[in-house]
């Protein structure tokens, strides 16, 4: 096939116009006096040149033809050396370490955010017929895009990967495919190169001959030559290594015990559920008082360094508890004064706060929420306790009647307390519930209908239809009992761990059968993995918790009710070190080899347009001098 690419000699072709014009112009026809008699002599003579000179011309002008004519051919149809002995294309891999240690602080952004920019400059660097993948780790899993010239940019970086890398996966995009726009003859040659803060641990080989200067240090990985890069340099980083958490037992009381990856004690505080300081120190074992709240954070921590995302690890202790509770009623009365001691009794030394609720009113939130005949649009609780009045996403009431003692069906009970007989109580007027999906009937008067329902949405709802105004429901025992029980439920369900290592599994008990919903409340920012978690237990509320894909702190529920937080922790004393010994930056002026010597294959064709050309000026000054004609 015609090859007119090679054209650095071409440009002597526009001489031969130049002959040809000086020919044209030395020719042009001009006036002059012809005699009958200077005719009839030159005709009778018959004038011709002398051999020698009709000779010379004859030689000059084959020698032009045959010069001009086999350069043009020989340029035209490649003659030169063959495809196989032409420099081969690249075929580069760019792998990106994803580990959590690439979010080491560095000069110039995170050691991550480096290894893109040197991914990018490595790009440019690469030739017209060169190609480039960018492989990032998605789950542990080698993930590439689409295939890359010199000219693009490499793409975005991938969120951090807490999964080991699978090396399999790599090796098999490695020996994938080539790109359908790159020759196959010669054939192309593959390269990896791993930028990242450790070397891949993987075989070491001798150095490819051609990519000798790109390297000294070379790694086999499925077949394919890996070059390694570190990125940025070594950051001391002292983040919090492992916590462990020791709940009190009759002899001794709660512990943490903390450890650091230089050994040396971490700081620590402990905080109430509104970040006030109970106490704070700084030492690896870290005793609880026994006289804390029910509801309190222990935060271990050490200064900021390189890596700020494992500084602080926050255990949350306490799965649940009621510190905050707000009373509704109706804006034109006063506080029942009998449920708000009923409720002292219940909870005592909480946090009360009385609440005139008016017409319109849209929200209102705590731990416990108790609505005395009278509701907002919205409540925000894990527990709501309501009297005669429901949120519109709760269900429908009845219209209030009276309701006669002894008139009650067998109680319905839930899986987690037993309902009391309510057969003493009597009332003046009731509320039954009308209509719910979300609500389930535990108490129902054979005449008025449910006046005890129960339901999980967006927390744990118990609805009474007995009015503490005109009722004995808080003045027998079978009502405070039944609150006291339904009370008790949010702390039987403190059987959660505040602590687990996201990447192992922990065996759990339920204190009955349900499913433990987990979401990701406080996590790694831009990372992978899943951020909720369903795990459905067995018919004894056993079941195992992990591993999970990412570390960080999870809201728990069981079965749509709140029941805590759980701290998963992240602890990888390599990965967390940030010390490596770095290596010199790639030399990339190797990934273009060194040019080829010429040989006579290279230089024929252009010897013989210069010979061409030296002929043509040589006829030319001879007819100039009048040598030929």
């Amino acid at each position: 096939m015609l090859e007119f690419a090679r054209d650095q000699f071409l440009w002597l072709f526009a001489f031969v116009g130049v002959f040809f014009l000086v020919y044209f112009f030395a020719r042009r026809y001009r006036r002059a006096r012809v005699t009958y008699g200077f005719v009839w002599e030159r005709v009778a003579k018959k004038l011709r040149p002398p051999a020698w000179k009709r000779l010379l011309r004859t030689i000059i002008t084959v020698v032009v033809s045959l010069t001009l004519l086999g350069s043009l051919v020989l340029y035209a149809s490649g003659l030169g050396p063959p495809r196989e002995e032409e420099t081969p294309p690249l075929v580069v891999y760019l792998v990106i370490d994803g580990t959590p240690s690439m979010r080491t602080a560095a000069t110039g952004g995170a050691r991550r955010e480096l290894a893109i920019k040197r991914a990018a400059e490595i790009m440019r660097r690469l030739g017209e017929r060169d190609r480039a993948l960018l492989i990032q780790f998605r789950g542990g899993v080698a993930s590439a895009g689409r295939w890359l010239k010199s000219t693009d940019q490499p793409g975005e970086l991938a969120p951090t990967d807490f999964a080991q890398p699978d090396f399999a996966s790599l090796r098999g995009l490695l020996a994938g495919p080539l790109p359908p726009d790159v020759p196959v003859s010669p054939s192309p040659q593959r390269l990896a190169v791993w930028l990242g803060d450790a070397p891949p641990p993987l075989k070491e080989i001798i150095a490819p001959v051609r990519l000798q200067r790109l390297s000294p240090r070379w790694f086999d990985c499925g077949g394919v030559p890996c070059a390694f890069e570190s990125i940025g340099v070594a950051a001391a980083n002292d983040g919090v290594a492992d916590v462990v958490y020791r709940p009190a037992r009759a002899d001794s009381p709660a512990t943490v015990s903390a450890k650091l990856v230089s050994g040396k004690p971490p700081a620590w505080r402990i905080e109430d559920d509104e970040g006030a300081k109970l106490a704070e120190g700084a030492s690896a074992e870290i005793e609880l008082p026994r006289d804390l709240p029910e509801n309190v954070r222990v935060v271990v921590s050490t200064a900021p360094d390189a890596l700020i995302e494992d500084d602080r690890v926050t255990l949350n202790l306490a799965q649940f508890s009621v510190r905050r509770v707000a009373l509704c009623y109706p804006a034109s009365e006063t506080a029942n004064a009998l449920l708000l001691d009923s409720l002292k009794l219940l909870l005592p030394g909480r946090e009360i706060t009385t609440k005139p609720i008016a017409t319109g009113a849209r929200e209102v939130e705590a731990d416990l929420v108790v609505l005395d005949r009278v509701a907002p649009e919205s409540v925000k609780a894990p527990l709501l306790l309501a009297f005669c009045a429901l949120p519109p996403a709760l269900g429908k009431l009845g219209a209030p009647t009276r309701a006669a003692a002894g008139l009650y069906g067998t109680p319905r009970s839930p899986d987690d307390f037993t309902v009391p007989d309510p057969a003493l109580i009597s009332a003046r007027e009731v509320v039954p519930l009308a209509s719910s999906d979300a609500l389930t009937p535990l108490v129902t008067h054979a005449q008025v209908g449910t006046l005890v329902a129960r339901g999980r949405k967006d927390g744990d709802v118990l609805y009474i239809g007995f009015s503490p105004h005109e009722s004995g429901f808080l003045f027998v025992p079978a009502g405070p009992l039944l609150l006291q029980r339904w009370l008790g439920v949010p702390r039987g369900r403190a059987s959660l761990p505040p602590l687990v290592r996201y990447n192992a599994a922990t065996d759990i008990k339920l204190s009955r059968a349900g499913k433990l919903e987990l979401e990701l409340a406080q996590g790694w920012t831009d990372a992978q993995g899943a951020r909720r978690v369903e795990i459905t237990s067995g018919p004894d509320g056993r079941l195992t918790l992990g591993p999970l894909e990412q570390p960080g702190v999870y809201r728990a529920q069981i079965d749509g009710a709140v029941a805590g937080e759980i701290t998963a922790l992240w602890g990888d004393a390599r990965e967390q070190s940030g010390e490596f010994a770095p290596t010199p930056p790639l030399d990339l002026a190797g990934l273009r080899p060194e040019a080829r010597r010429q040989d006579w294959r290279d230089l024929f064709p252009g010897v013989l347009l210069w010979i061409a050309l030296f002929a043509l000026v040589l006829e030319w000054l001879l007819w100039l001098a009048g040598i030929t004609d």
